[in-house]
């Protein structure tokens, strides 16, 4: 399964479903948060225009999306889980609020955490979990990596999925690896941070002017790839969410090695 956010138009819209008719467009809040859950209202048609009290509801502006595949097969159909529309500011929760010295960086963790493990604790047959490494999602891949966080285990033993980890050591080697094994029901369950937005943030670092990347004892130059015939816009990075920009830099990067 992979998760991620897209951005969002916000407005009002009236859909027909198999339950009946709804009104959309409000934020999602995950079970036991201060603010309620908005996302959706069902309406009657004999309750009129009472039922429900737009003015003061907040509208989401970003939508989060969980989708699933088989990836041990050549072709596999891509099925959505789940989908919650969001605000990009985070939910207050009261007893995390009270338990915590800092929140004001880990209130979107916190609601990472109840989010995701809400989708994977309705989704057991889920094995792998792909994400990219945007700071809402620190808490849930440490975790998923069976390294700690900073949130007490009081609030893990309450939260649906997270409460069922169990961690296990890796085999002892000579280099030292903080990580372990992590199991759901005891079978294996696996981390995959994703490998574009990885790319992503080398290139970003490489392209620094404020410092000189090095690989062992060698200083890696973008400018002699620049002139090697790497592409100008790969070189200054003007999109630094491009994916593409990334790979063409990382491409003449090998195309380079192999010319030396």
């Amino acid at each position: 399964m992979a998760y991620d956010r897209t951005y969002l138009l916000s407005t009002w819209q009236l859909l027909r479903t198999n339950i009946g008719n709804w009104l959309v467009g409000g934020a999602h809040r995950p079970s036991g948060f201060q603010a309620e859950d908005e996302s959706y209202f069902v309406l009657q048609r004999e309750k009129g225009e009472k039922q429900y009290h737009i003015k003061n509801c907040t509208k989401a502006n970003e939508l989060e999306a969980f989708v699933c595949w088989d990836s041990t097969r050549i072709a596999s159909p891509t099925m959505e889980l789940a989908s919650f529309p969001c605000t990009s500011s985070a939910t207050r929760h009261a007893e995390f609020e009270a338990g915590m010295k800092d929140t004001s960086h880990q209130r979107g963790k916190f609601e990472n955490l109840h989010r995701l493990g809400f989708v994977l604790d309705a989704a057991r047959s889920v094995r792998f979990l792909l994400a990219d490494s945007h700071a809402s999602h620190e808490w849930s891949h440490r975790l998923l990596l069976g390294q700690t966080i900073e949130l007490p285990d009081a609030f893990l033993s309450e939260m649906v999925f997270w409460k069922d980890l169990t961690f296990h050591p890796l085999p002892r080697t000579k280099h030292h690896l903080d990580y372990r094994l992590v199991k759901v029901s005891g079978e294996h369950f696996g981390y995959l941070p994703g490998v574009a937005h990885i790319q992503k943030n080398a290139v970003e670092q490489l392209r620094s002017s404020l410092r000189t990347v090095h690989f062992g004892k060698l200083p890696c130059d973008g400018s002699a790839m620049l002139a090697l015939g790497m592409w100008p816009a790969s070189y200054i990075g003007s999109d630094t969410m491009s994916d593409q920009q990334a790979a063409l830099w990382s491409l003449e990067c090998v195309s380079s090695i192999w010319f030396l």
